[in-house]
């Protein structure tokens, strides 16, 4: 069936309508989630305290360890919170001793990083939180202070970043 020109014009221009009325409502709908969002500055406030701002410190990031450390720095200023895992008990891990060195206590965390990067005397095993305090003796170890001191702290920061009793 044949449809002339003129009945082609009328549904696509009801058909344009259509689309443009949806596009208006949707816009309506949008702008009013948008309306009820905080703002950006609200949003900040809860990122750097709500959401999990743990950074994972990674040994394959490029540069010396000068840049290394200067990042991390720069997260801690952020108010974030730096995680250390098995990869500073390795015998060249200059990246991370440096960084287990400064990090303020309040802002330090060890993490497993499991299945990998499992902690010396146990490289090439597979990791898990039972590896955590050879973690832990070495970070101790670098700042001259005791495992468990190490352990203590860590524990409560991570119950502090995850809001956990």
């Amino acid at each position: 069936m044949a449809y002339s020109a003129k009945v082609y014009e009328k549904v696509k221009t009801e058909m344009e309508q259509f689309k443009i009325t949806q596009i208006w409502k949707r816009d309506i709908r949008l702008k009013e989630v948008y309306e009820k969002l905080p703002d950006i500055e609200e949003i900040d406030k809860e990122i750097s305290s709500m959401v999990s701002s743990m950074v994972q410190l990674i040994l394959e990031n490029p540069g010396r360890a000068s840049e290394f450390t200067e990042m991390a720095k720069e997260i801690i200023k952020l108010g974030m919170y730096i995680g250390l895992g098995g990869a500073v008990t390795f015998k060249n891990a200059v990246k991370p001793c440096e960084v287990a060195k400064f990090v303020p206590s309040d802002r330090l965390l060890i993490e497993t990083d499991a299945p990998y990067m499992t902690p010396v005397p146990f490289r090439g095993k597979r990791c898990d939180s039972l590896h955590i305090p050879y973690t832990a003796e070495k970070i101790a170890e670098l700042r001259g202070v005791s495992a468990q001191e190490i352990l203590d702290l860590t524990d409560k920061n991570a119950r502090t970043l995850f809001n956990i009793g």
